[in-house]
């Protein structure tokens, strides 16, 4: 697996995900080069989702220069209510005839991407499984990652609406089919951008987060700052959504 010291974090709902978490770590062999931390919303007193957990991650460990790993697994698990006691991530995949956790799925999945940048932020969630092995483009700008799906789908998951140069332009998050595709009517599209989770912060990015999520009026200074324009563009590349290649499925 990795060849190089990273920070791993894995993000849970509560204090006993977190404690079956950092037990269940125990059985998975080779970490040993990742630090892997659990961290979970009531570490923090309140449900914080996706984003507030990556914000306070970057407030409280983000260290400019280095790489960082972040594994979002904290959701309702409506889809795999199964695993909503030990969190999707210790939930059971089939790879290459073995089967593992989707944290070991995810792991390996990472490590292509995260090898191609020196620092900066690399996101992943344990909602939808994407393998980069035959992905062919590096992380250089922030960029998000989505793979083309029907309406159906799209209405299940986040959307990335993007202009040009595939820049993203809006975020449609679980908006039903036929709203959906009454904006791919108006646009000339024939299905919806589908958010996989996996998303890549810049260093310059990254410090930017972390200094501004430590002021209680973070909203105002990230969305409305001018200045920030250039470094807050989000980059969209679509992965291939070939269930029986499995570059990307639905968990």
């Amino acid at each position: 697996m990795f060849k190089e010291k990273l920070s791993v974090f894995l993000t849970v709902g509560n204090k006993k995900q977190k404690e079956l978490c950092e037990k269940l770590l125990s059985t998975i062999s080779d970490i040993r080069f990742l630090d892997i931390r659990v961290v979970a919303d009531d570490d923090y007193g309140r449900r914080l989702g996706s984003g507030g957990a990556v914000l306070n991650i970057l407030r409280n460990y983000y260290v400019s220069g280095r790489k960082m790993l972040i594994i979002n697994s904290g959701g309702m698990s409506k889809r795999s209510v199964n695993y909503a006691v030990r969190s999707k991530a210790f939930a059971d995949v089939s790879y290459g005839g073995e089967i593992i956790t989707l944290l070991e799925f995810i792991l390996r999945s990472a490590e292509k991407l995260i090898s191609s940048v020196s620092s900066g932020v690399l996101i992943f969630c344990s909602d939808i499984v994407v393998r980069t092995d035959n992905l062919n483009f590096t992380l250089s700008d922030n960029t998000g990652i989505c793979v083309k799906a029907d309406f159906e789908t799209a209405s299940r998951h986040g959307v990335m609406m993007c202009g040009e140069n595939s820049v993203m332009t809006d975020y449609l998050h679980k908006r039903e089919a036929s709203y959906l595709r009454m904006i791919a009517e108006k646009i000339g599209a024939d299905g919806m951008l589908v958010d996989t989770g996996i998303t890549y912060f810049t260093d310059e990015f990254s410090q930017v987060l972390m200094k501004l999520s430590q002021k209680p009026d973070f909203e105002r200074l990230f969305f409305k700052n001018s200045d920030l324009d250039g470094i807050r563009k989000l980059t969209v590349d679509v992965v291939p959504r070939v269930f029986n290649g499995n570059h990307a499925a639905a968990f």
